[in-house]
């Protein structure tokens, strides 16, 4: 593999991070197949990454927004079937947006269940790093939707949600 054009690299300032949310991050990049290095205290990945990132280091930097799992639960709320069905949506769109990345109701599906996933709690099975995962990978989806982005970048951010997606339903 060739090294990315420097003017294709993203830097992301975390010096206020210390070396547990900097794991975290690693492994969540990692997970997602996501190359990036540290240089001090930046994070650098490559352009095409960038939406994924952000968001996964905003999911990672506020874990307050994450539903809160009530007790008795395990790791899931009391709305883990909701979960269940959106991560069930969010696999079913993706894999036709993977092959047809301009299908309107496919479209429509994923960015509906990207929003409902904003709001629904972690669902039964899962751990928060996989759900916020799932969360951040779906919204970076959506967001390339939003933005108009050319066919295969929808279609690849909707093979890496699909892929993410597929071992949990």
């Amino acid at each position: 593999m060739t090294d990315p054009d420097p003017d294709e690299l993203v830097a992301y300032d975390l010096a206020d991070w210390g070396p547990e949310l900097r794991a975290q991050l690693d492994e969540l990049l990692s997970k997602d197949g996501i190359t990036a290095t540290w240089e001090e205290d930046d994070l650098v990945v490559a352009e095409n990454d960038a939406d994924t990132v952000e968001t996964l280091i905003d999911a990672i930097d506020a874990p307050d927004a994450l539903p809160v799992a009530e007790e008795g639960d395990g790791e899931a709320g009391a709305g883990s079937e909701d979960g269940a069905e959106t991560l069930s949506d969010l696999y079913v769109a993706s894999d036709i947006l993977m092959n047809d990345p301009t299908n309107s109701q496919a479209v429509i599906e994923l960015l509906e269940a990207a929003d409902r996933a904003t709001a629904a709690p972690i669902p039964y099975g899962l751990d928060e790093d996989t759900w916020v995962e799932v969360r951040a990978v779906a919204e970076a989806l959506a967001d390339r939707l939003g933005a108009e982005a050319d066919d295969t970048e929808v279609a690849d951010a909707a093979r890496r949600l699909r892929e993410l997606v597929h071992p949990l339903v």
